[in-house]
This record gives structure tokens, C-alpha cells and sequence, in this order.
């Protein structure tokens, strides 16, 4: 089984078996409290644009974010209105604020599953008409997440022939009591097609056996960190 990633923001390690060369990527979730934005388009022919957000935790209560609306410039004689969402890890956009001339909004994250969450915001003239949307740059984290991979170990030390058993752990950083489980994948070097290690999604606590009989080539694995009972990444 095979799965495509389009990019992967990692720390290198390098180690090496005999016919069988690995870049060890270490990969994480990052939990923000604040983020940038990113443009993302228009829909007909928007009246406001240059729309930027950012989402930060308040301090008194973490699971109420500031979502913060800035930079929308409207034709003359326009007034912009904005419109609050965010996507949780499975299902459809949510609506937390409807149309508003307000340019902040309060999104509460208490009693949503843990897990990545996209956070969007739609503004338009309050005339009607077209409408443009922005939305933070990374993904939001809500609840017990594991913010960083820090550690991607492997035994024995290389070189090793192709079909030894070589076990695969990693460390990670969790908030509050969180335990990290880890998913392994790898590529043929240069690919953007991965697969599990021994066809394998699970994530798990402990070491994982990388059975690497019949490979031969130069490989790339990628371990990512997800908090333990967290089912949405992160």
C-alpha cells in the first residue's frame, strides 16, 4: 500500500544498510497558539481582498481563540463584513460567526476532538457582491497534541544486509499528560510515493520491526508523531 505526500518538513538523519541506503526524515505536528495567514481566493467579483487572519489562545481559557480578521480593502464606498469557520480534522466546514462587521471573532474549541483544524474566514462588502477568503497557513491544533518529533532511533547500526530486522522508535514532545504513537513510512529515494513499513498505518508506542527483506536501493522513511488517542493528527 502506497500513499503520495506533496512535501514534508523534516529534520535529516542518515543511515545506511548494504544495498540499502535510508534518509531518516523526523517529522512532528506543530501546536500553534498563533499563526499567519494565507490568501486563498475569491469567489465572482469581490469588492474586498488583501484579507489576512490569525488565531491566537487566550490566556485565561487556552480553548477560546481570538480569530482576527486584518487587511481587507474594499472599493470605495464599501464597508467589509466577515464570516467565521473552521474544519475539523473529518467533515465539513463549521460555522462559529456569521456575517459580522466585526474584524474579530471568538472561536470555542472546548469539547471538540483533538486534532488539525483549518480556520477560515470569508469577507465581502456588506452591499453583497463578491467575496474573497483567507485562511491560517498551518493547521490549528486543538487539544492533546505531540508538537514535535525529536528523536527517529534505529538498531542495529548500520551497515546491515538486506533482510535484517531493524527496529524503528522516536521521541516526542506532547502537551499536558499526552503519549506520542508513532506511524512509519518509506520511499524509494526520490519518490513522493510512500508506503507503510510492513504495510502498517498503525500508529503505535512502542518500537516498531522493519522487516526489509527483498529491498534493495536507496530508501527515504518519514515517522510521524500523533498523541495517543488523538485521531484527527497532531
Amino acid at each position: 500500500m502506497s500513499i503520495a505526500l506533496s512535501s514534508v518538513s523534516a529534520k535529516r538523519v542518515v543511515w545506511a544498510v548494504v544495498a540499502v541506503f535510508a534518509a531518516l526524515f523526523v517529522a512532528g505536528c506543530s501546536a500553534g497558539s498563533a499563526s499567519d495567514f494565507e490568501q486563498v481566493g475569491s469567489v465572482g467579483a469581490a469588492l474586498c481582498s488583501g484579507l489576512k487572519i490569525s488565531a491566537t489562545a487566550e490566556q485565561a481559557d487556552p480553548s477560546k481563540v481570538d480569530v482576527a480578521a486584518t487587511g481587507a480593502s474594499c472599493d470605495v464606498g464599501e464597508t467589509p463584513v466577515y464570516a467565521y469557520y473552521y474544519l475539523p480534522p473529518s467533515g465539513g466546514y463549521v460555522l462559529f460567526q456569521n456575517f459580522t462587521a466585526s474584524p474579530t471573532a471568538v472561536w470555542n474549541t472546548a469539547g471538540l476532538p483533538s486534532g488539525a483544524y483549518q480556520v477560515v474566514v470569508v469577507v465581502r462588502a456588506a452591499s453583497g457582491g463578491g467575496q474573497s477568503s483567507a485562511y491560517l497557513d498551518k493547521s490549528y491544533y486543538v487539544g492533546t497534541t505531540c508538537s514535535s518529533t525529536t528523536a527517529f532511533n534505529f538498531s542495529p547500526a548500520a551497515p546491515q544486509p538486506s533482510g535484517t530486522q531493524v527496529t524503528l522508535s522516536a521521541t516526542a514532545t506532547c502537551t499536558g499528560s499526552g503519549t506520542p504513537t508513532f506511524q512509519y513510512l518509506y520511499a524509494v529515494a526520490g519518490s513522493s510515493s510512500y508506503s507503510y513499513v510492513n504495510n502498517d498505518s498503525s500508529f503505535h508506542a512502542g518500537p516498531v520491526a522493519w522487516n526489509t527483506a527483498g529491498l534493495s536501493g536507496n530508501y527515504t522513511l518519514i515517522v510521524f508523531a500523533r498523541a495517543a488517542g488523538n485521531t484527527g493528527g497532531g
